[in-house]
């Protein structure tokens, strides 16, 4: 004789297959360092510690800052990181954007799991997007560059992939010379101090030509995204580049010859400007995080910085050399 199941207790079997299983510990914390590093750590590094939070481990997370622990390990409710997510909260975080209900919903899923921590992860998140350039649309032109020569007579300036250098001396501003030079934008455009070299810097690639744009050597490894910067400094030539949102990064070239001479993260966010000394000493850099730093470009260390900016910083110029016993520099950003 056939026994006959309840039928609520095949109801609750057929219901507990279409649910889906809570996610594992470790795809949790990975997805819970994704979202901490776009969106967090741009003001909660180790560079960049506002309300005295570094967001850059669960001891130091849960330590907390000026307003206390930042988390509640287990306690999603009564963890200041989910309070001030919500809309209407004061403050706010992010400042400038509101994060979705599903991504509200994973950090208090993590926080209830005990906020498990993957420093793995959380440094994946700042590796290298991979990246394949197609080529450039024809109608797409961007003026993104310009440089005058020391001489004041020749104008470089980056139009899409292409560089030209135009005459300025005369009336008619003539095409001296004219190069596909990268396979992404132009981004940034640099003369040398004599006027013989013309270094120009596009996505992760870096290029020094003579006055006639021939190349004389070009770097495009360990470079994690777009040159929005070049400088020469005497005998070196320096670049920036870095992700937005993540890092910004000095690199210190030997001008003639390519090779590498030293590099550091210098900001939490793009780095939009460069400016050297007359000395050739110090480098001034300019950034999406809202700083400006002045930097010993022999010993790499930095030497002061300007917080006056509420947003980014997108230029800057160095106007006075920095003498070695002064803590800052005259610098216009």
């Amino acid at each position: 004789m056939a026994i006959k199941r309840p039928l609520c207790v095949l109801v609750l079997f057929v219901c507990a297959l279409l649910v889906p299983s809570a996610p594992a510990a470790g795809t949790l914390a990975e997805d819970a360092m994704r979202l901490l590093h776009n969106n967090c750590l741009s003001c909660h590094s180790a560079e960049k510690h506002k309300g005295g939070l570094r967001l850059t481990s669960r001891e130091n997370m849960l330590q907390g800052g000026d307003n206390g622990a930042a988390a509640t390990s287990g306690k999603p409710e009564k963890s200041l990181i989910v309070k001030v997510l919500a809309p209407d909260s004061d403050p706010h975080m992010p400042p400038k954007k509101q994060l979705s209900t599903s991504q509200i919903q994973l950090v208090r899923r993590w926080i209830a799991a005990g906020a498990p921590w993957d420093k793995m992860a959380l440094a994946q998140a700042a590796a290298p997007r991979a990246v394949s350039l197609g080529p450039l649309p024809v109608s797409w032109q961007p003026a993104l560059a310009i440089a005058l020569s020391p001489d004041d007579t020749r104008l470089a300036i980056g139009r899409g992939n292409q560089i030209s250098i135009h005459e300025v001396s005369g009336t008619n501003f003539n095409v001296i010379a004219e190069v596909a030079a990268h396979s992404d934008a132009v981004r940034s455009l640099a003369w040398s101090a004599d006027g013989k070299s013309l270094a120009s810097g596009a996505f992760r690639e870096i290029t020094l030509w003579n006055p006639e744009l021939k190349p004389q050597w070009t770097c495009s490894s360990n470079i994690l995204d777009g040159v929005g910067a070049v400088a020469f400094a005497d005998d070196k030539l320096i670049a920036c580049d870095g992700p937005a949102a993540q890092s910004g990064w000095v690199r210190v070239f030997v001008a003639q010859t390519g090779a590498p001479v030293t590099n550091w993260q210098a900001h939490t966010d793009a780095i939009y400007d460069l400016a050297v000394s007359p000395d050739a000493k110090t480098l001034a850099t300019a950034s999406a995080d809202g700083l400006v730093k002045l930097w010993d470009i022999g010993s790499s260390k930095e030497l002061s910085r300007i917080e006056a900016h509420v947003g980014a910083a997108f230029g800057v110029a160095s106007t006075a050399m920095l003498p070695k016993s002064s803590p800052s520099a005259r610098t216009s950003s």
